[in-house]
């Protein structure tokens, strides 16, 4: 666990933090010009303009040489912040926080020249296309620029906790001993709310640079409706600048997003001044934050009715990164008033280590290998690599945030289980409401990053993925014992949202591939229940080998699962998604897998469940593997 020291820091090492604080937010503000007023491309070169450091400052080139000049100014001050919190050592998670602002900094510079150079230089941009695997440059572009906006928002969140860490206030509070319960709901409502602002402010530098911020040109409605018309928005093919209705449906889903996000965080803002108001100092970071919501939400609505005023744009990124310091420094607040005086030493890496075994990253990397299999085989030509990692990353992020709400909501059967009590909830080493909150960010991140850095069809059914994994497999396997069948579903849908990121459509192809997934979980999950079917009782959970009869019903249900499989596994060959090679593996790879399922059904005890279980774990990695080769092949 991260502890916040109280100790004594050098009033002058404060000051300059707030002077870098300063710099970064009024870099981000000076980025919001650059963008409002289409100066992006004002400067052809970099790091210098026009081969000087003094170019003439007119027109475009005032509002990006400024920008730079500014962003020159704060990546020194952050050097200096850095080199000096490591040579005075005021504490481990300072030097940290220096030298991750540190790193963070030097990367958004590059990718702020790389941005430039794309379009000025003729074999950056060759190098780059070819890197990505993408034919459009403008939407390279368009990634870099987001991920630039992703690293500003990061840079501010670790200076402005550098800044109250730092603070002389800090030194003279009292440490709350015990913990107060008030500022334990404010601490998580706090790191919640800062998450989702976050994602907003990044979330918003997409709908800059996609040129989605008239897409929607009413407020506070949308085309007249509370939800737009997706399906018949209103096209003007014959405007000087005509979009494709793809395009246009994108932007619209992107703005509409957007706007959604902020009534959510209005809510929580409201929530948490309405429950926390009269807790000292955390009563007033919270009637700052929402002030500043109050006032962002005024601000969008202004950019919507001006049509995008350069100046109503500007104030609205900067209320952002103000909104966002101020929620940084409410949930540090908040923890420290949470700890005793002297807090008791951990080992290092304790709490991550704890949120990694949330995301269960076995699974996580066997959906990834699902996805990536189904990217590969809907992939048309050459894999456009930056649209892969894209995909990957999202559909990675949504898998562990479903298994950490999963462990979240199963949290008090799972301290029953032998087999699952030294998770981190039942052990205590995370709090519920940590997992909770982590794993709903992961969810919402990764289903808007889907839909807006891949494509919308993506992003809906990882959506209905998340839903059907977490609404109505988890509940049923307290209440039927047909919750198999219904977790089959959620479990078979990774495959095809990674055909689809690919492809942006469904086809008979992905249903077979589905198929595969779909009937592969009987016996995978249905040789768990077996083994482990007396700690499922223990847990109250409905296992088809708890019924009457459970343990015949369950090895002929196994048995026809993979009879059912191995026919199913033929369909790619026949529509000619994989070649012979893949055939033959198919064959050999369900044969042997039906085999143990008859071993099983025949001797029906725990060593041929076991190796069943096990052939579960082998038959996907050899027939996607073979799947992929072919794929390559042809």
């Amino acid at each position: 666990m991260i502890r916040f020291s109280q100790k004594e820091h050098p009033p002058w090492m404060h000051r300059f933090a707030v002077l870098t604080a300063a710099a970064a937010t009024g870099l981000i503000v000076a980025g919001a010009a650059v963008t409002s007023t289409g100066s992006g491309d004002a400067v052809p070169d970099w790091p210098l303009s026009y081969g000087s450091l003094t170019p003439p400052m007119i027109g475009g080139i005032l509002f990006e040489h400024t920008h730079r000049l500014i962003a020159g100014f704060t990546g020194v001050l952050i050097a200096i912040l850095a080199a000096w919190l490591w040579i005075a050592k005021p504490g481990k998670t300072l030097q940290r926080l220096g030298i991750a602002a540190l790193a963070a900094v030097i990367l958004q510079a590059s990718l702020g020249g790389l941005r430039v150079l794309l379009i000025s230089t003729e074999a950056v941009q060759d190098a780059a296309l070819q890197i990505a695997g993408v034919s459009s440059v403008q939407s390279l572009r368009m990634a870099v620029a987001v991920t630039h906006a992703f690293l500003a928002q990061t840079i501010l969140c670790l200076l402005f906790a550098i800044v109250v860490l730092t603070s002389p206030s800090r030194r003279n509070a009292p440490a709350a001993s015990p913990p107060l319960h008030a500022n334990a709901n404010a601490f998580r409502l706090s790191v919640f709310l800062t998450g989702l602002i976050f994602l907003q402010l990044v979330f918003g530098a997409l709908v800059r640079h996609s040129g989605a911020g008239l897409a929607i040109p009413d407020f506070p409605l949308s085309f007249g409706k509370i939800i737009p018309p997706f399906a018949n928005l209103p096209h003007d093919p014959y405007a000087p600048f005509p979009l494709s209705p793809e395009k246009f449906q994108f932007q619209v889903a992107v703005h509409f997003a957007h706007r959604a996000a902020a009534l959510l965080i209005l809510g929580l803002a409201i929530f948490f001044f309405a429950r926390h108001r009269k807790t000292g100092k955390i009563g007033k970071l919270a009637a700052i934050l929402l002030l500043l919501t109050s006032l962002q939400m005024v601000l969008g609505a202004l950019n919507i009715w001006t049509g995008k005023s350069v100046y109503v744009t500007v104030l609205h990124v900067a209320v952002g990164a103000l909104l966002l310091s101020c929620s940084v420094a409410a949930m540090i607040t908040s923890r420290s008033l949470l700890q005793p005086p002297n807090p008791p030493q951990q080992k290092p890496f304790t709490r991550a280590r704890a949120y990694l075994e949330l995301t269960k990253p076995r699974l996580t990397l066997l959906v990834l290998f699902s996805a990536f299999t189904g990217y590969c085989l809907g992939a048309s030509g050459n894999i456009a690599l930056l649209n892969l990692i894209g995909a990957m990353f999202g559909i990675g992020l949504a898998s562990a945030g479903a298994l950490a709400l999963n462990q979240y909501a199963e949290r008090t059967h799972d301290a029953r289980m032998l087999r699952t009590q030294r998770r981190p909830l039942p052990q205590g080493r995370l709090k519920p409401l940590e997992a909770l909150a982590f794993g709903t960010l992961l969810c919402i991140f990764s289903v808007i990053y889907l839909a807006a850095a891949v494509n919308i069809l993506t992003g809906f059914l990882v959506a209905m993925t998340i839903l059907t994994y977490l609404f109505a497999y988890t509940p049923l396997k307290r209440i039927t014992y047909f919750n198999t069948a219904v977790g089959a579903i959620s479990g078979a849908l990774p495959i095809v949202c990674g055909w689809t990121a690919a492809r942006s459509d469904l086809a008979p192809e992905a249903l077979a591939l589905f198929g595969i997934l779909f009937f592969w979980q009987f016996p995978h999950f249905l040789s768990i229940a077996l083994l482990y079917r007396e700690d499922y009782r223990r847990a109250g959970y409905k296992m088809l080998p708890l019924r009457e009869n459970g343990i015949p019903r369950t090895n002929r249900q196994i048995l026809l699962a993979c009879a059912a499989l191995l026919g199913v596994s033929l369909f790619p060959s026949l529509l000619g998604l994989a070649g012979t090679m893949y055939l033959a593996a198919a064959l050999l790879a369900g044969s042997a897998f039906l085999g143990c399922a008859v071993s099983l059904a025949l001797y029906r005890n725990n060593r041929f469940a076991r190796r069943l279980m096990f052939a579960s774990f082998v038959y996907p990695l050899i027939v996607w593997s073979f799947m992929i080769y072919d794929k390559i092949k042809m």
